[in-house]
């Protein structure tokens, strides 16, 4: 074995039992800096048990007693009444009637439950803009039936001007 080896074997033991004697006072001095800590703010019992805490002071009783409403789940929706505003208002009147109305008994169902009739307006809209919608595209059919050949014969001479023989 070469030298330095030995000389190894000789060092590392000191070095381990030098370790052993130091641990025990730097163990100590630790202990003694934690204990000389202040507490934390919410910190109660000892020093050495910080798994001791007092919540009180983080989370205050409320001044008044809390009283809970029962609300529902699930807020309702009236998907009919939206769906019949948005047909009668692109034209299509029987279509968004159809829906409006069913809209309108949703939303009374809705009422009936003790809930808001979700829906009541648009579903209102809805009918107003169907039945408009309905009654001019019958009164300008009605105006095309009855007047079409009278304003097509009094047109016709300008017509024929521009239409070849």
């Amino acid at each position: 074995m070469s030298k330095e080896a030995a000389e190894l074997e000789v060092t590392i033991p000191q070095y381990a039992s030098q370790l052993e004697t130091a641990k025990a006072p730097l163990l100590g001095a630790l202990v003694a800096a934690w204990e000389a800590q202040p507490a934390p703010s919410g910190f109660t019992g000892a020093a050495a048990t910080p798994d001791v805490y007092d919540f009180s002071s983080m989370f205050p009783a409320p001044a008044e007693p809390v009283s809970f409403v029962s609300a529902p789940a699930v807020t309702p929706k009236n998907g009919k009444a939206i769906a019949g505003f948005v047909l009668s208002l692109l034209g299509i009147s029987f279509f968004g009637l159809i829906f409006s109305i069913l809209g309108l008994r949703q939303a009374r169902e809705f009422e009936s439950m003790d809930l808001r009739p979700v829906g009541r307006v648009l579903a209102r809209w809805g009918v107003a803009l169907s039945v408009i919608s309905m009654v001019t595209s019958i009164g300008i059919g009605v105006l095309y039936v009855v007047m079409g050949p009278t304003i097509l014969t009094a047109l016709s001479p300008y017509i024929a001007q521009y239409v070849a023989p």
